[in-house]
């Protein structure tokens, strides 16, 4: 019930005071599991191989950008006039990341019918279909993260700064690991 109660309503998922590290480990696996799902199907078409690779480097982009991102938004914070706690706002882009991660999963099927439909046409559609994947999660995730945090404290220039820093890292750290290499 907690995966369905963070995607439905975000806002309820963060009115806890303080949430379970079970809660968090839960939120954590399971955009772990989507994400690795994502990057695997972007490169099944080349093999068991590019497969899983493709699953370890959206993982490592994904969490790679978590994981520098976080601080910075406990930091700035706390330097800005935050007084949330550092475990509710890690939990806060938790529910963010998970929501996320649910989407990338949920775009496997239209990835592969997309890919199956152009790539008949004799060109290869995975950039464009995967650009407008992460466009629509993109967007889709930042208003989430913004309600998420509206329902922590008043939105503040530095949510909108933050979202942006991760979905930013995300994407450098898709190039390093060749996750966009078709």
């Amino acid at each position: 019930m907690l995966i369905a109660d963070a995607v439905t309503n975000p806002e309820g998922a963060v009115a806890e005071r303080d949430p379970p590290l079970a809660h968090a480990t839960t939120l954590a696996a399971t955009a772990t599991v989507a994400i690795a799902t994502w990057g695997g199907a972007i490169h099944a078409a080349d093999g068991l191989g590019a497969l899983a690779s493709g699953s370890l480097a959206a993982v490592a982009a994904a969490g790679g950008a978590w994981t520098l991102a976080v601080p910075s938004l406990v930091v700035l914070g706390a330097l800005t006039g935050s007084s949330l706690p550092w475990r509710r706002t890690a939990y806060a882009t938790l529910v963010t990341v998970n929501f996320g991660g649910l989407c990338f999963a949920a775009s496997v099927p239209v990835i592969a019918l997309m890919e199956h439909t152009w790539s008949t046409a004799g060109w290869d559609p995975r950039m464009l279909i995967n650009g407008m994947v992460l466009l629509g999660i993109g967007f889709s995730s930042i208003i989430v993260f913004l309600r998420t945090m509206a329902a922590l404290e008043p939105l503040r220039l530095l949510h909108l700064v933050w979202i942006s820093l991760f979905g930013a890292l995300f994407l450098e750290l898709a190039v390093l690991f060749d996750l966009a290499t078709f």
